[in-house]
């Protein structure tokens, strides 16, 4: 007889409270949206998106069309690390808070390109975050976002009209981008909505609570640390360019310094 194949899984990292160890990552959602001044489909967004791994709460998101890039991870991060006291004021018709902010003591990214750049270390390092690569093809080592982005999918983007479905037999004859209704403006709400009002306030498998009720029942607001001026993190997250003084100045992007 054949003995059975295993194949060895790494340990993933453990959080042991709020903001121990977060997962980030990207994914290109399963719906088509409409342009808000043309009404044009304009395509699937991609989603970039940071989770507390010990709450299971989002502290951060970004929406955007470019392929996963340095910038689409900064700005996920920014908005993690940031309190979003705005939020409701932003989008009317949002009910809850959205509590989850600060930033993180461990890190868990993939071996995507975007993740190995200077900029992004050197954040981290002046930040304080500790950097940890899961070990290539082993999705299974951030499993929390992971798993997320499947719940995304399947309770949000498969129920609004445009979905490209999660594969072609389930699409079957449906054309998706005929059938794109969501403007851009109206998704960045939706999946706002829907983090806030719906995956933050349903009970998690994993925690027997919501994560909303996680989140404010471990930790306290005087416990995140923040920069004593939040607009440090445009300096921190901001990506660095070499460029060679001369004695016309600094040249960049075409302009002279």
């Amino acid at each position: 007889l054949r003995m059975p194949e295993f194949r060895s899984v790494g340990r993933p990292r453990v959080a042991d409270g709020p903001l121990a160890c977060a997962e980030i990552d990207h994914t290109e959602l399963d719906i088509f949206v409409i342009d808000d001044t043309y009404g044009l489909p304009i395509g699937r967004p991609h989603l970039t998106a940071c989770i507390d791994k010990y709450t299971r709460c989002i502290l951060g998101i970004y929406v955007g069309f470019v392929p996963p890039s340095y910038e689409s991870v900064a700005k996920c991060l920014k908005h993690a690390f940031l309190p979003k006291i705005n939020l409701r004021d932003e989008y009317p018709g949002i009910n809850s808070e959205w509590p989850a902010y600060g930033v993180m003591s461990n890190l868990v990214l993939d071996n995507a390109f975007e993740f190995h750049g200077f900029a992004l270390e050197q954040a981290c390092l002046t930040l304080g975050i500790t950097m940890h690569f899961s070990p290539r093809r082993q999705p299974w080592y951030k499993g929390t976002i992971e798993r997320f982005f499947k719940t995304v999918n399947d309770s949000l983007s498969h129920s609004l009209p445009g979905t490209s479905f999660g594969n072609v037999l389930e699409r079957g004859d449906y054309r998706s981008a005929d059938e794109a209704a969501i403007r851009l403006s109206t998704f960045n709400f939706l999946i706002r909505k829907w983090v806030v009002d719906i995956y933050h306030q349903q009970p998690h498998r994993a925690l027997q609570t919501t994560p909303a009720k996680m989140w404010r029942s471990s930790i306290k607001e005087r416990d995140i640390g923040l920069p004593a001026n939040p607009a440090e993190f445009d300096i921190i997250m901001g990506k660095p360019e070499q460029r060679v003084l001369t004695h016309k100045g600094i040249e960049l992007y075409g302009l002279l310094y």
